[in-house]
């Protein structure tokens, strides 16, 4: 039935591969009813018109955007759910009391209803069939990398916070905001909500314990060119083994340099080298450079944070 449905949408024409443009930017379900639940997007291309767009929890509409819905390139605007109240310029309302805070499927799509975004979150603890359903829509449009119809073992795919996101807390994506339309995107902000804003790796740390025991970089500063001790830095992750780590290199802006790491093995330590050099093999220049990692095991649970690293040159 499942497969009858995603074949109807392809023929019909709802479903669309294009690179998101709007993205869903950061996600708080469990928010007080006082505050309320709400949806951070981001207009990462040009100029956008979001007159009758819809945002769709799982299969249901749950916000069409007025004809004032309009922003240009770099802007934020946010939906407020359990709301009642007027319409902003940035800030959109719906009566709608608020997102399913424990394995959800969140879509943006366009008047003529083609799938422009998607988040799919769980918290490991259960999986309708439909939510199976709206996440095997978001793999078959495209917008979201994983293995359709395997039911509660499609949790490997999404963004997994065993235990849930939790009140004052969010999900967002990096501080460029990539979109690969994978998990890997995606960030649990513990404490550090930035509702409106570009999301930061900076403030508590989104792991259980230290992340020193974790993850740590050595070899920094160092210098590419040879004008120090260390050509390169080195990127330790100490876990179980058969764990997968995910690594990636961001600037001072919060602009992604380069994947060093797309759930690569790591365990029980191993070492990841950076040499310098983006993503195109030019070096970068001199500065002070973030380390975003993700580590998971097995078991399901996993570890996310951040480390500084240096760049130096002979001045």
């Amino acid at each position: 039935m499942v497969s009858m449905i995603i074949l109807f949408l392809f023929v019909f024409g709802f479903l669309s591969c294009a690179q998101a443009q709007v993205l869903i930017n950061e996600v708080a379900s469990e928010e007080p009813p006082a505050t309320g639940d709400w949806v951070e997007f981001y207009v990462a291309g040009s100029s956008a018109d979001l007159s009758g767009w819809k945002v769709f929890e799982q299969n249901t509409p749950v916000k069409t955007f007025p004809s004032s819905a309009t922003f240009q390139t770099g802007s934020y605007f946010l939906l407020h759910f359990n709301s009642s109240a007027q319409d902003g310029a940035a800030d959109f309302r719906t009566t709608d009391p608020g997102l399913t805070g424990t394995s959800n499927v969140i879509t943006l799509r366009n008047a003529k209803g083609l799938l422009m975004d998607a988040v799919v979150f769980s918290d490991d603890s259960s999986w309708t069939s439909v939510q199976q359903q709206a996440y095997n829509l978001v793999v078959a449009s495209g917008q979201w990398v994983g293995a359709r119809d395997q039911g509660a073992q499609s949790f490997s795919d999404t963004v997994n916070i065993p235990g849930g996101i939790g009140a004052g807390n969010s999900i967002g994506r990096g501080p460029d905001s990539a979109d690969s339309d994978r998990e890997g995107d995606w960030i649990h902000l513990r404490s550090r909500q930035t509702p409106g804003s570009q999301n930061s790796f900076t403030g508590p740390s989104a792991i259980a314990g230290s992340t020193q025991k974790i993850f740590r970089v050595t070899q920094s500063p160092f210098s590419p060119l040879g004008d120090g001790p260390f050509r390169e830095a080195h990127i330790h992750c100490v876990s179980e083994v058969g764990s997968k780590a995910s690594v990636k290199i961001f600037d001072i802006q919060g602009r992604m340099v380069r994947a060093l790491a797309e759930r690569a093995a790591c365990g029980p330590e191993s070492v990841l080298p950076w040499d310098g050099r983006d993503a195109g093999g030019a070096m970068v220049p001199s500065g002070i450079y973030i380390v975003g990692f993700e580590v998971r095991d097995e078991g399901g649970g996993f570890s996310r944070g951040a480390a500084i690293v240096v760049v130096a040159r002979k001045l």
